[in-house]
């Protein structure tokens, strides 16, 4: 340009800023160029730039521009809005994108339907749905505004089931007609939390209003029964699925099958893993992590072997799920030595081991009272720096007795966080490696009280009897007959 002789202007690197599209470097090329000629970004540069950054993912530049033209007063337009609250939306900087939603309000810059979705999912990928509620509820401007994308968005959000139901009572008040995606996005709210009867009611609710569900909406009702227990349902779901010609995947056979391991539908589960084989789906990892888990809670550590050493022939990866379930067979099995072996195959083959890993090994050693290597599997769990939650305290509550001074303390703040102090008390009294003025030390540190079932901290072995009375629908030569691959 200059070689031919020609100035350029502000409309010329508009037009050049406008070539450079989404590559933030030749955006700032241009930038750089115009300044040396002693010319002025205007509204439509600023608000390119801002666009280019953001569609970059370079927030924090983004948000400079604007800064610039709040402070040179250079008038923004709704494209300035737009583009920066998509990045910081994207950022998942949903608290500023809130702000910055507000401030084009207040300076009569109107933003469009798409930027107002926009935040409301940054608020649902950050967890934040009161926020995201007060935001398009307290304001009739955006609620005007708000379309069938803003309410699905909204009920995804929702992490209260009552508010998501009110939040669909809503859109139907206003007439937004739900689709598909709607009814999915509210049964899924369900499932989360095993509302099974309010999952079957979205189901049918959309059948009434004409619309066809698909894989996803009855791999969602699945999810909810498994959630339940409901196995009996979710068996059925198979059935139904077929009758409305929609094909069960794997994933809708995984979730039948957890419904039924954790209803103790032991059989039933096997019969499902086989159903699949004959339905021409592939078993994945979840599948047969599933059924070593039922062979677990039936007690039987020779089948959750077998399907163990299966899923390595037929070339199915063995994760940290694959190793947790087995282990955790092995201790209701009593083979502590084999849950140890099973433990430390798991670091050879260089697989993650996680918090329910270690609450596995040191529950099969407990049930066994091997104490010694239960305690070094508690010091390799302080090592590898994983925080034990609430559910995972139960098989190291046994352990004071056997700890040594410093980690008998450490164990004792972890229940002190997690509000544990009745069974703390219980365990820790019979320890000899504990000062009791030391423990006053922790009482008068506050959260005396127990929150949660104490019944599920028990660690009870289990009797003969109870095995005797276990079910006996597992046949091992059976499963392992049938799992070669269609």
């Amino acid at each position: 340009m200059e070689k031919r002789g020609v100035a350029g202007n502000e409309i010329t690197y508009s037009l050049l800023m406008q070539g450079a599209k989404s590559d933030w470097r030749e955006a700032e090329k241009i930038v750089s160029e115009l300044r040396n000629k002693k010319l002025r970004l205007n509204t439509v540069l600023y608000s390119q730039l801002i666009s280019i950054h953001s569609t970059a993912r370079r927030w924090r530049t983004a948000f400079d521009y604007f800064q610039d033209m709040e402070s040179t007063s250079v008038r923004t337009n709704p494209i300035t809005f737009s583009s920066l609250i998509k990045g910081l939306s994207r950022a998942g900087k949903w608290e500023t994108a809130l702000q910055m939603h507000t401030l084009s309000e207040s300076k009569g810059v109107p933003v469009d339907v798409v930027t107002l979705n926009t935040i409301l999912d940054a608020c649902r990928r950050s967890r934040k749905w009161k926020q995201a509620l007060s935001f398009l509820f307290n304001s009739p401007r955006r609620l005007s505004q708000a379309n069938l994308v803003s309410f699905n968005t909204l009920i995804g959000a929702c992490q209260n089931v009552d508010q998501a139901f009110r939040t669909f009572g809503r859109a139907l008040e206003m007439n937004i007609k739900p689709d598909t995606i709607t009814y999915n996005t509210l049964m899924h709210a369900c499932a989360l939390r095993g509302q099974w009867e309010r999952a079957v009611w979205a189901q049918r609710h959309m059948q009434q209003t004409g619309i066809r569900g698909d894989i996803h909406t009855y791999n969602t009702i699945l999810n909810a029964f498994k959630t339940a227990g409901q196995w009996r349902r979710a068996v059925g779901m198979i059935g139904y699925m077929e009758s409305v010609g929609v094909r069960s995947d794997i994933i809708s056979f995984n979730s039948a099958m957890a419904a039924c391991a954790k209803a103790g539908e032991d059989g039933v589960a096997v019969r499902l893993f086989q159903q699949m084989a004959w339905d021409g789906i592939r078993r994945d990892t979840g599948s047969f992590s599933t059924l070593i888990g039922a062979a677990g809670q039936a007690y039987k550590w020779k089948t959750a072997l077998g399907l163990f050493e299966a899923m390595k022939v037929h070339g199915v990866v063995r994760n940290t799920v694959s190793y947790n379930t087995l282990i955790n067979a092995y201790g209701k099995g009593l083979q502590w030595a084999k849950a140890l072996e099973a433990y430390r195959e798991m670091h050879q083959a260089r697989v993650r081991t996680d918090e329910f890993t270690f609450s596995s090994v040191v529950n099969a050693l407990a049930f066994s009272h091997q104490w010694q290597p239960a305690v070094g599997i508690y010091l390799d769990m302080k090592k590898s720096g994983i925080k034990l939650k609430a559910p995972m305290l139960t098989p190291f509550l046994k352990l004071y007795s056997h700890l040594d001074h410093q980690s008998a303390l450490a164990l004792s703040r972890e229940m002190d966080n997690l509000s544990l102090e009745s069974k703390r008390l219980q365990y820790i009294q019979k320890s000899e490696s504990l000062d009791h003025a030391e423990l006053r030390g922790f009482d008068e540190m506050g959260r005396n009280h127990f929150s949660g079932d104490e019944g599920s901290w028990d660690v009870s072995n289990r009797s003969v009897t109870t095995r005797k009375r276990m079910k006996q629908e597992f046949d091992t030569a059976t499963i392992l007959e049938n799992l070669d691959y269609p």
